[in-house]
């Protein structure tokens, strides 16, 4: 049995504010940094019948569109074999959020793949903001949405990378040097 995830979780962002997840602490991008040191990650960006698929580099500098995959029962063998082809580390799910900042409908199959897929694969899995990459994609492109699918996996991925970089990487050095006072 999959288990049902708490009603609201806040967590503490690093400006201080809060923010409202609806998912369990360990699919938060924070905890993945925590767990994840290197290696390349998979972007899924899950839909009724399509799902994109991205992969970074294993730097995780750059997410790359790699293919688009049926919604359905030949999704989690397809992605047994990426994880065993690719050396994934880490997979980042889009969690597709309204404007107001709450769950989509979409949230709650893909919470239960995600549990699924952590559960029988003990994968370190992140679900991360998605809101207008397929929107934003197919604006840019000029594609229909059913060709685009694995481009905005990437878009969102790309912004994984950047705020797992960013709880990752020290702080640049340069930031901490002031001019002394006259």
């Amino acid at each position: 049995m999959i288990p049902k995830p708490p009603p609201h979780e806040m967590s503490k962002r690093s400006d201080g504010s809060t923010t409202l997840h609806h998912f369990p602490a360990h699919f938060h991008i924070e905890h993945l940094a925590k767990t994840v040191s290197e290696g390349p990650f998979l972007g899924i960006d899950w839909g009724k019948s399509r799902v994109g698929i991205a992969l970074s580099d294993p730097d995780n500098t750059l997410s790359m569109p790699l293919s688009i995959v049926s919604t359905g029962g030949a999704l989690r063998g397809a992605l047994s074999q990426l994880w065993k082809d690719y050396a994934i580390k880490a997979i980042v799910m889009g969690w597709p959020m309204h404007h107001t900042g709450e769950p989509s409908a979409l949230c709650a199959p893909i919470l239960r793949l995600a549990t699924r897929l952590h559960h029988d694969h003990g994968w370190p899995i992140a679900l991360y903001d998605e809101r207008l990459t397929t929107q934003g994609v197919a604006a840019y492109l000029h594609q229909p949405k059913a060709v685009i699918d694995d481009h905005a996996a990437a878009l969102m991925l790309q912004g994984a990378i950047f705020r797992w970089k960013t709880i990752t990487s020290p702080p640049c050095p340069y930031t901490a040097i002031r001019p002394s006072p006259l």
